[in-house]
């Protein structure tokens, strides 16, 4: 199938309602109808265009499509483009479909910009002991940093 999205050739061989009917429904909190436009874009001519507003969309239908492709350019793009404003969902977003690449530069980001008061007043009450730990070791990569978050921990 064209661009490889196994998902649907799947769908349409065999005995399946979609294979009988020819119709495919979304719930549409998964793949919306604006999405869907910009996947069958992207399967056609492979040009996308990826903005704020659309990528974890893209990237949420990408992982439930198994579009390797599709998924692998807007995990870049996420990563690319991680801001104050939107590292906490983009860390929630990888933690819901398991993007540990994702997730590691959320956390390093997280890090390199010495979100301290973040930190301390809003992740700190969600955050396993574990989130903290690996917190903590991109701060052992900054020896300097280690006592100042140890203190927040605490």
């Amino acid at each position: 199938m064209k661009a490889g999205i196994e998902f649907f050739a799947r769908m349409f061989t065999g005995d399946t309602k979609e294979n009988k009917t020819g119709i495919v429904n979304f719930e549409s909190e998964i793949v919306s109808p604006d999405v869907f436009d910009e996947i069958l874009n992207f399967v056609y001519t492979e040009e996308l265009e990826l903005t704020e507003q659309n990528a974890t969309k893209i990237c949420v239908a990408a992982n439930f499509f198994c579009y390797e492709k599709l998924f692998e350019k807007t995990q870049k793009y996420l990563i690319s483009n991680l801001q104050i404003e939107n590292v906490l969902d983009c860390l929630n977003l990888a933690r819901k479909i398991w993007l540990s690449s994702l997730e590691e530069n959320c956390l390093k980001f997280i890090c390199d910009n010495f979100l301290f008061e973040i930190i301390k007043f809003e992740f700190i009450p969600y955050w396993s002991f574990e989130d903290l730990l690996k917190i903590l070791e991109n701060f052992k990569k900054r020896s300097e940093f280690e006592e100042m978050f140890q203190i927040i921990v605490e």
